[in-house]
């Protein structure tokens, strides 16, 4: 993990690198060609200022010839980068000037003077100037004018940006890649923090949680998730050790009644009666492990994904009818009443299924409630869901306790002489769950307690 951390670190340098470079070189190629664009027009504009100024120094002599009317020194003060040259349109020389460098400079080339207008010549290797030429009328003569200047200085000048650029950017790279990743390092510093405390959290530590120092930013959310995620597994490990000491106390109760009766009979110089009384209470012990198991085994499956559903529409109030015919034996024993009430939601359910749902809601309400009493079964449809309460006068569940009724096994203290594995609430719970619905409980101890089952009606009955 440490070292993925590091990757991860580096991969998000590295990308900052790729990315800036990429916006660095843009910017660098932008400014280059935006300072030769305007290096270029006032360089433009220079050799066109020469051009007007030689228009201006051309004249007609009184002999009738074309001459060039700058003095000597006038002319020697044109500087040493430009070029002014004046032709007849039989491409007679009638004035040139060449910049001097202490060697004698490349003349304008002699073809050409047709062309009017500004444009670019190599006069020599390592000689580049911009020349700009056009027809002059000086009285009813026409002259080519041409003028031009060495384009070095704006070379230079790019030149040394590119220079510039080309040693400044890998060193910002550089420079910003290193705090990028010390801004990596830093910001991920709290997800290796997190990497090292889970690292502590074992099944005998699921208490503990990661630290979450922003809990509003991501690294602070996915904090959060995980401590969600070991509050889970900390409740599943929790449910696990009481399921497993449960299931432990409830085998190990039939199988010690087995043992006694079966040393019973070994033990005593019994006849057939005897044994055969012996025999039957090793049946009902034997009964007793078989339904437990058998109601292990359907909790399993049912929690696996492994019951399938034979969904059909079926009226909610008639099924409560067919749960309460299951149970009202037992109802009948207790002196209790059973009152079914209500309109005939339509649900789309298995009834085999949500019909055990009922009876096991049924029999825990006939189990708590005191002999005599009535229970009452009330179907009503609520916009578009169905509901069917099943409320009994019983001593009620207290407050902590209610969110634990439906766990595997539980049963709270009073209820542990009632009888029964503690696993009708929690198949209830699944049956329900099942079928897109939800189950309350609604209880107040000394009062009573109702379990309210909610679930989507049919699309027909919608």
């Amino acid at each position: 993990m440490a070292r993925r951390g590091r990757s991860i670190r580096l991969r998000l340098t590295s990308w900052y690198a790729v990315a800036l470079t990429v916006v660095l070189v843009g910017y660098a190629t932008a400014v280059y060609f935006f300072l030769r664009q305007d290096l270029s027009r006032d360089l433009d504009r220079q050799v066109h200022d020469d051009y007007e100024a030689a228009e201006a120094n051309v004249e007609v002599a009184p002999d009738g010839e074309i001459r060039w009317r700058a003095s000597l020194e006038e002319t020697e003060g044109a500087g040493d980068d430009r070029w002014i040259e004046v032709r007849a349109r039989d491409g007679g020389l009638i004035h040139r000037r060449s910049p001097s460098r202490g060697s004698r400079a490349p003349d304008l080339p002699e073809a050409g003077l047709d062309r009017v207008g500004a444009q670019s010549l190599d006069l020599a290797p390592g000689v580049r100037v911009r020349l700009y030429q056009g027809e002059h009328r000086v009285g009813d003569q026409v002259v080519v004018v041409r003028a031009a200047r060495s384009e070095v200085g704006m070379r230079g000048q790019l030149s040394r940006l590119w220079l510039v650029l080309a040693l400044t950017l890998p060193l910002g790279v550089g420079l910003a890649s290193i705090d990028g990743y010390l801004i990596a390092w830093r910001a991920l510093e709290p997800l290796a923090r997190m990497v090292r405390q889970a690292r502590g959290i074992t099944a005998e530590h699921l208490h503990e949680r990661l630290p979450v120092d922003h809990p509003d930013d991501e690294l602070g959310q996915l904090g959060a998730a995980f401590n969600e995620v070991f509050a889970r597994l900390e409740r599943s490990f929790d449910q696990l050790r009481r399921f497993t000491a449960d299931a432990s106390h409830e085998l190990r109760t039939p199988l010690t009644a087995l043992r006694a009766v079966g040393e019973v009979g070994l033990r005593d110089d019994a006849g057939a009666e005897a044994l055969r009384e012996v025999i039957g209470s090793m049946l009902e012990e034997v009964d007793r492990l078989t339904r437990l198991v058998d109601a292990l085994l359907q909790l399993a499956r049912a929690e696996g994904g492994r019951i399938t559903l034979a969904l059909e529409p079926i009226a909610l109030r008639q099924l409560a009818q067919e749960a309460a015919a299951q149970v009202g034996v037992l109802a009948e024993e207790r002196g209790q009443s059973i009152r079914i009430e209500g309109s005939d939601g339509v649900v789309r359910a298995d009834a085999v299924v949500l019909r055990q749902a009922i009876v096991n809601l049924l029999h825990n309400a006939i189990k708590y409630a005191p002999a005599g009493s009535a229970i009452s079964l009330i179907a009503e449809t609520r916009g578009e869901s169905a509901e069917l309460c099943v409320t009994d006068v019983g001593p009620g569940i207290p407050p902590d306790e209610q969110e634990r009724v439906f766990e595997r096994f539980y049963r709270g203290d009073p209820a542990r002489g009632v009888g029964g594995f503690g696993l009708g609430l929690a198949m209830a719970r699944w049956a329900v769950q099942a079928h897109g619905g939800t189950i309350l409980l609604e209880s107040e101890p000394g009062v009573g307690s109702t379990f309210r089952i909610r679930l989507p009606l049919s699309a027909a009955a919608a």
